[in-house]
């Protein structure tokens, strides 16, 4: 890019303009030099081929260009302010919805859990690159810790072994079944937090039960944000 690419906020979507399209897709790498990452300022999205433009982005080849507008939005913990009283940050996904989440770890301050609600091992997409971000984070001088919880609807059974297998740092922990509401609470206990923001993206079917819950429960309404699709 001329000129060269400016840092974006973790959570930002980026405009990408495709045969007459336009579509905004999730920044899904580091907003710039964060933890696990020595390289250049670059743009990041993770496209599932499903669509006109999705495909088109699918079948394109190194060398090609494609019009993006700048980065935008303001979804998750990257609007606090240092005085906030959010003392952790609870990530929670289904699917694809994942993607903004990437940037977030990269860039987390708090500490942070991410959960992901996926079917099964064979489409649980950043995996491995989630266990690299919480590796690096672990290490004295890296700041805030980061721990991963998966919940998988559709367990196979390499799966299950897996959900079975003892914990360990940096590691995923699996649970086979859905994800509830009195989970999500725990994990922000886990993480000692007694005023947890939490950040939902996935489908309204899967969020909006959730976020309810969570007011029930007493978590004021200014500390649960969402994105949604489908």
């Amino acid at each position: 890019s001329t000129p060269p690419l400016g840092p974006f906020k973790a959570g930002q979507h980026m405009p990408v303009l495709v045969n007459g399209l336009n579509r905004s897709y999730s920044l899904s790498g580091p907003p710039g030099p964060a933890r696990g990452w020595s390289g250049p300022p670059s743009y990041r999205i993770s496209v599932k081929n499903i669509g006109e433009v999705s495909s088109t982005l699918h079948a394109l080849k190194e060398g090609d260009t494609v019009d993006c507008l700048p980065p935008a939005g303001n979804f998750g913990p990257a609007g606090l302010t240092p005085s906030s009283d959010v003392d952790a940050v609870v990530l929670v996904a289904a699917g694809v919805g994942i993607t903004p989440m990437v940037s977030m770890a990269y860039d987390a301050t708090r500490p942070t859990a991410v959960v992901h609600a996926v079917k099964n091992g064979r489409q649980w997409p950043f995996r491995d690159e989630f266990r690299r971000i919480s590796a690096n984070a672990t290490l004295k001088h890296r700041g805030a810790p980061i721990k991963l919880r998966a919940f998988l609807s559709r367990a196979e059974e390499a799966d299950l072994a897996a959900a079975e297998a003892p914990y360990r740092e940096s590691e995923w922990e699996i649970a086979a079944r859905r994800v509830s509401a009195e989970d999500l609470l725990k994990v922000a206990k886990d993480l000692g937090s007694s005023k947890p923001m939490f950040c939902f993206c996935g489908p309204l079917p899967f969020a909006a039960p959730l976020q309810a819950a969570l007011e029930e429960a007493g978590i004021p309404a200014a500390n649960i944000k969402a994105e949604s699709f489908g």
